[in-house]
């Protein structure tokens, strides 16, 4: 039996929404998977495809170098941002006043013209507060100071820096205060070695500044690629950042994950430029297939 007209009219509009529905997830489909026809097609260059197939990929091209050129606009404007903000941390001293020994950080950071908030940050990450600390390599105290550092800074101590805890004088590798000033004394030096360079003094901190120096030296610059030497760098930093949040509202973890996306899209357009290049050429009969 046919359908009534008045049937057919309340109809109509469904009809209308399904063929929209339809036409939507047929483009989404194409959309995802046009790379991989596209890239297929380079193998079978005599076979046609619809050329809604390369419409669609040109579409992802699109939002591809669109999406890359946003992230590459994004990093720039957060490393302006990033360079105004760590200008702002060498410039404004911040006291703590929350973390163990709080009047010595304060008093020492001052006297050599340092941020007490950073301190408190090297300090977090060497020896989590921790006066009778030990690492693997030797390095002592609070801040962590290798023994050939104290006796460098400490040349009339008795203590010469390679003993046990507990503290053996006032003038100890192990004493809070002789920690403390020979530790910031240490980094104090290592700032003006590179110049004011923060990052890099604090790279010098951990992997040491020979190390840095031949890095930096050689056909590269910046942090040396050690993984425990950037990562130490980088939790710093974002600790850094976390004590001293008021004074502005710089996202480390946001900028570093842009970074990252920045490189994928870039490796990721790259690509997808490259299988189309090749299957246009392909296509065009420039380059013919091997028989």
């Amino acid at each position: 039996m046919a359908r009534s007209k008045s049937t057919r009219s309340f109809l109509q509009p469904f009809a209308f929404l399904w063929g929209a529905v339809k036409v939507v997830l047929m483009s989404a489909i194409m959309l995802v998977f046009s790379p991989l026809v596209i890239f297929i097609d380079l193998f079978f260059p005599k076979r046609s495809i619809s050329r809604a197939w390369s419409a669609w990929f040109m579409v992802i091209l699109g939002v591809m170098v669109g999406m890359s050129w946003a992230t590459v606009l994004y990093v720039s404007q957060q490393a302006d941002k990033a360079a105004a903000v760590f200008a702002s941390y060498t410039r404004v001293r911040s006291e703590v006043t929350e973390f163990p020994f709080s009047d010595l950080i304060n008093l020492y950071a001052i006297k050599y013209d340092l941020d007490p908030s950073l301190i408190a940050s090297v300090i977090s990450q060497e020896s989590h507060f921790k006066p009778t600390a030990i690492s693997s390599t030797g390095a002592r105290g609070l801040m962590q100071i290798m023994p050939v550092t104290w006796r460098e800074f400490n040349p009339s101590s008795q203590c010469n820096g390679t003993h046990n805890p507990p503290a053996c004088s006032n003038e100890c590798i192990f004493d809070v205060e002789a920690n403390l000033r020979t530790g910031i004394a240490y980094l104090r030096s290592l700032i003006d070695r590179f110049d004011g360079d923060m990052i890099m003094a604090l790279a010098a901190y951990n992997a040491g500044a020979s190390k840095v120096y031949a890095y930096d030296e050689g056909s590269y610059s910046g942090v040396p690629p050690i993984r425990e030497t950037r990562s130490y760098v980088q939790r710093i930093v974002n600790y850094w950042s976390g004590i001293r949040h008021s004074y502005t509202t710089f996202n480390v973890s946001k900028f570093l994950m842009a970074k990252k996306m920045q490189r994928l899209l870039i490796v990721t357009s790259t690509v997808l430029w490259t299988v189309f290049f090749i299957w246009i050429i392909r296509k065009a009969g420039v380059v013919e297939p091997k028989r």
